[in-house]
């Protein structure tokens, strides 16, 4: 299993910059640490698992942030969802949509879309919190584990 295109190297760079890194997926926390492991990509500070027990996509962020100690106001949710974007801006977190199964114009309401993580640099996520008056903020993401793989399947279906 290889993780999608640029998501190994934007995450080495957001480790580098010292970005707190969180994933979130609904399969078994088991199932994650071994994809993960598996894909080399074992450098997430905290994850939010199924046996978080968690109903939504916002409970699910809001976890994360609070797993990393972050207001969700400083958070950024990297996904390929519609709906996780709007849990992330329902959760004051920013969104970055991820084009993948959903095209880009279902995307639209992302506060930043790109085709793949690897048009993504460190400071178009810092620009992102340009507006809210804090220039050096510190970011925390929260990655949806539909982003590392296509073959990614649970018992419940995709993920």
């Amino acid at each position: 299993m290889t993780p999608k295109q640029g998501v190994r190297q934007w995450l080495e760079l957001a480790k580098g910059g010292g970005i707190p890194l969180a994933v979130v997926s609904n399969m078994s926390r088991e199932a994650v640490t071994n994809a993960m492991e598996g894909m080399g990509l074992d450098i997430f500070d905290a994850m939010v698992t199924a046996e978080d027990d968690m109903d939504t996509h916002a409970s699910q962020l809001l976890a994360a942030a609070i797993k990393l100690a972050r207001p969700p106001r400083k958070c950024v949710a990297f996904t390929g969802s519609p709906e996780v974007v709007t849990a992330a801006h329902n959760c004051t977190m920013k969104a970055v949509g991820v084009v993948g199964s959903y095209k880009h114009y279902d995307l639209n309401h992302a506060d930043l879309t790109c085709g793949s993580m690897s048009e993504l640099s460190l400071i178009n996520v810092r620009r992102l919190f340009a507006l809210d008056g804090e220039f050096h903020i510190s970011v925390s993401v929260s990655l949806f584990s539909s982003l590392f793989a296509d073959g990614f399947f649970s018992p419940t279906g995709p993920i």
